[in-house]
């Protein structure tokens, strides 16, 4: 349902991390990271990102970070 990339955008939104610090760990930009979790909201089939996080977690999509 949801690509690598977004899983792991998903997964350092819950971590707590910035956007930017997310599109750089991912070696995309910004506009790109947005575009990215745009998608994941709609293939999690949610209403914004917040809910995309949750739903992703409890169907247990998310890669969470080694560091967390």
């Amino acid at each position: 349902p949801l690509s690598l990339q977004q899983r792991f955008a998903l997964a350092r939104l819950l971590a707590g991390y910035a956007p930017i610090d997310i599109a750089e760990q991912l070696g995309i930009g910004v506009p790109v990271l947005t575009v990215v979790l745009e998608r994941a909201v709609a293939a999690a089939g949610a209403a914004n990102r917040a809910e995309a996080v949750a739903l992703a977690a409890r169907r247990g999509w998310l890669m969470i970070p080694a560091d967390q």
